[in-house]
């Protein structure tokens, strides 16, 4: 029962990262860029897909591995790595085109700040999967860490939505401001199951 289990989540993972390559391909595919454009936009459009669905099996993870097994939790790894493989190279690839000064956080106004958000984001979201790569060592505070992806997430929509290529287009932001409303939900709904936890544990 476990090998298939394991089997089946293996393919869970296969079939997440085919579905990610085929929908980042085709959104790229659908405008005309150079070699170094369609990178810049398909490692940040799968970098976003990855986050966002990392986020969001976290939310189901429980009855995700009582059906898969506990193998279920590499699904929501590899898409945490993968993501963050992805707008590690984004930024990379953006500096090649317009100098390196774009990797920094930028804080001319507000809403330069917001603009290039993506950097920001970024930080916040390697500190928050270094927080669960070292979560033995700060059992106390190591959840609250590792939030801040919610936070990266949010800020790496405004980011997309103010800068990005498809950003303006009216579609595309009600499908960002959908999927940062989501995210926001999730992060609500979990911080509604930890209180509960909490509070059961303290009648005990």
């Amino acid at each position: 029962m476990s090998s298939r289990r394991s089997r089946n989540s293996g393919y869970l993972v296969l079939w997440f990262l085919g579905v990610m390559v085929i929908v980042t391909a085709l959104l790229v595919l659908n405008r005309p860029y150079d070699l170094q454009g369609a990178a810049i936009r398909g490692l940040a459009i799968f970098g976003y897909l990855a986050v966002f669905s990392s986020i969001l099996s976290t939310a189901y993870l429980r009855q995700l591995v009582r059906f898969f097994g506990r193998s279920f939790v590499k699904v929501h790894h590899v898409a945490a790595i993968s993501g963050l493989i992805a707008i590690t190279l984004h930024p990379i690839v953006v500096a090649f085109g317009y100098g390196a000064g774009f990797l920094l956080p930028q804080f001319g106004s507000l809403r330069i700040f917001l603009q290039w958000g993506g950097s920001v984001a970024y930080i916040l979201l390697a500190i928050a999967a270094s927080a669960a790569r070292v979560r033995k060592g700060i059992p106390a505070f190591w959840r609250a860490v590792h939030n801040l992806a919610f936070l990266a997430y949010v800020m790496a929509t405004v980011h997309a939505a103010l800068i990005g290529s498809d950003g303006t287009q009216t579609v595309v932001r009600i499908a960002l401001v959908i999927m940062a409303l989501i995210v926001v939900f999730v992060f609500v709904q979990k911080r509604r199951e930890g209180a509960v936890r909490r509070q059961r544990a303290a009648s005990r």
